[in-house]
């Protein structure tokens, strides 16, 4: 068990928030994947170590011919500040470990007892994302064959294709990815969940317009803002390429406005150092002044700068910061199964308020809330309503109580849509749970009202058999609950009194038979 609760942060608890409304995009960059291995063998690479690996590359291939000029202004665009200082003390350092400390230099002893006084090591300071593109573009100027194929080595996944965040992404059921990454692991991660998902690159005009058009409630979708490795010709990594996403495909622009003005997004393991991102949130904050959305961005803690603190005042960010990456995959499974504070208080509103006119608007706005939910929210609010049900008892002469159990049986009820209870477990909850062992007959009435829509052939003998039951006076004496008659007219064109348990199943006998039997 890890020392780190991230529990106590408040923003796990607006990230669970977030997830539960359904109004989430996961924005993810090289961050999240480095556990896999390209077609090398190696890590695949994050964005500096990608452009220093292809420059390399071509730097040693014969056949390629650098200029002075050019070699010089790609070797300091890719310089990292403390790169010559951290060497340095790297070879020191394995000097002496080889048994070599009798031949320390002043030079050496000045180097240790800077590196002391500063109580830590040297670090390097990544150059710019805006660097990165201007070398990308001069290396593919070269030659851009060569560029473009030993970029989509490096990318390409071999054996392992997909990761825990991936998967731990794909349950938080976020409308759709947006992702920098080229690698296919979101791919695989929906494909073993068996969800339908729309793949999207910046040039593709139909789904993108379709997406806007839908609003992203068809299926969730996969942008791939820089490319995919299984899109010849798509892989976007130079200053040309960037600028031509926003001329050549006018369309694209508007898809990524849409996602950052209406959506939340969840951001895990990218650098918030993409020009691209970069000039996107600027605009947005020129045209309107202040933050539309809040946004969540999960990273290491060693990560902390200044720029944090100008996301998070001018443009609406908050962090969560982690101690070690590999809490990333937990914190995400925590967000699906504990309540946030949003729903923690509609499951509260769903009971709340009498039975006057008011008491019943409060609790039909609370219900609008819980249909509103994200599926994985649901599932946490129909686990919570399960043990509050199970834990009730089923004789209770106190109407607050019978009240309350009365409005969770029914919230319970609008839960059981097929899509989400693909197994028909929770319809069965309320059977077992509530019809066959509760004896309020209001509360057993709510249950029969909704489990209506989902009743199958084979529920037709377990309706006979509640029907009698509810026929029997002692359902109605025994227990001290007396459900009022009602008068109705009978099939024999008599009028008879009883319950309305009993009227119910009635007419729920006739629904399956007729829909069933008479066809």
């Amino acid at each position: 068990m890890c020392n780190f609760d991230w529990r106590e942060d408040p923003v796990f608890w607006d990230l669970c928030d977030m997830v539960a409304k359904g109004n989430m995009i996961c924005l993810t960059g090289a961050g999240i994947s480095k556990e896999l291995k390209n077609v090398y063998g190696e890590q695949l690479p994050d964005w500096y170590t990608l452009v220093s690996r292809i420059y390399k590359t071509m730097k040693d291939n014969p056949s390629i011919h650098f200029s002075d000029e050019d070699e010089k202004i790609i070797s300091d665009l890719l310089d990292e500040h403390g790169n010559d200082e951290l060497q340095e003390f790297s070879d020191l350092m394995k000097s002496l470990s080889d048994g070599n400390s009798s031949s320390l230099s002043e030079r050496d002893r000045s180097l240790i007892k800077t590196v002391l006084d500063r109580k830590m090591l040297p670090t390097k300071q990544p150059c710019s994302g805006d660097e990165l593109v201007t070398a990308s573009s001069k290396l593919r100027k070269i030659d851009h064959k060569l560029f473009d194929e030993i970029l989509s080595k490096l990318v390409t996944t071999a054996g392992q294709k997909t990761t825990e965040t991936h998967k731990a992404i794909t349950k938080l059921n976020p409308k759709g990815i947006m992702t920098y990454n080229y690698d296919t692991a979101h791919e695989e991660a929906w494909k073993q969940e068996k969800v339908k998902y729309d793949m999207v690159i910046p040039s593709s005009k139909n789904e993108i317009c379709n997406l806007l058009r839908n609003g992203f409630h068809n299926h969730p979708f996969i942008l791939k803002a820089h490319g995919s490795t299984d899109k010849k010709g798509s892989l976007v990594l130079t200053s040309e390429s960037y600028s031509e996403l926003f001329t050549k495909y006018s369309y694209y622009k508007p898809l990524v406005q849409d996602i950052l003005m209406n959506h939340q997004l969840l951001i895990i393991g990218f650098g918030m150092t993409d020009p691209d991102f970069d000039r996107m949130i600027q605009d947005l904050f020129t045209a309107f002044g202040s933050p539309i959305q809040t946004h969540i961005v999960i990273t290491h803690e060693n990560n902390k700068s200044k720029k944090d603190i100008l996301y998070q005042e001018k443009y609406g960010f908050r962090y969560l910061y982690v101690k070690d990456f590999s809490h990333i995959p937990q914190i995400l499974k925590e967000c699906t199964e504990l309540p946030g504070p949003y729903v923690k208080q509609i499951l509260k509103e769903i009971v709340s308020g009498g039975e006057d006119e008011k008491g019943v608007e409060f609790r039909a706005a609370a219900h609008e809330k819980l249909k509103k939910l994200n599926n994985v929210a649901k599932e946490i609010v129909a686990r919570e309503l399960k043990e509050e049900i199970k834990k009730a008892p089923l004789q209770n002469s106190d109407e607050y109580k019978l009240l309350k159990l009365d409005e969770k049986v029914y919230s319970f009820g609008f839960l059981l849509d097929e899509s989400i209870d693909k197994d028909g477990s929770r319809k069965e909850f309320l059977i077992k749970e509530v019809i066959e062992k509760n004896h309020d007959p209001k509360v057993v009435c709510h249950a029969l009202y909704q489990i209506v829509k989902y009743l199958k052939k084979n529920d037709l003998p377990r309706i006979k058999r509640w029907r009698e039951c509810f026929e029997k006076e002692t359902y109605f004496t025994d227990y001290g609950f007396c459900d009022t008659p009602l008068e109705y007219m009978g099939v024999d064109g008599r009028r008879e009194k009883t319950s309305r348990n009993v009227i119910y199943c009635k007419f729920l006998e006739a629904l399956v038979y007729s829909k069933f039997y008479l066809r």
